[in-house]
């Protein structure tokens, strides 16, 4: 189960930092949401520093995966060649 475990939190955690800092799904994120990514996900790596601690990468994995929700439902603008940006 630990395993198992830390192979999903690591997963998400690099996700959302790579997402932060190159970008997601072609979105233009702003400067929040890629700090809130990087910060997610960073949060969510299971680096063994913080002892007992699996309930804040758990809810960090939690958090970069509802923000990466926001970000996939969130209406694309359309530009000026009529295609979505």
């Amino acid at each position: 189960m630990e395993i198992a475990l830390t192979t999903v939190l690591t997963a998400v955690g690099i996700t959302a930092v790579t997402a932060g800092i190159v970008g997601f799904w072609s979105r233009d994120l702003g400067i929040a949401m890629r700090i809130a990514l990087v910060l997610a996900g960073l949060l969510a790596l299971p680096l063994g520093f913080l002892p007992a601690m699996d309930e804040v990468h758990i809810m960090a994995a939690i958090a970069a995966i509802l923000l990466a929700i926001a970000i996939k439902v969130q209406v694309r603008k359309p530009v000026s060649n009529g295609e979505a940006s």
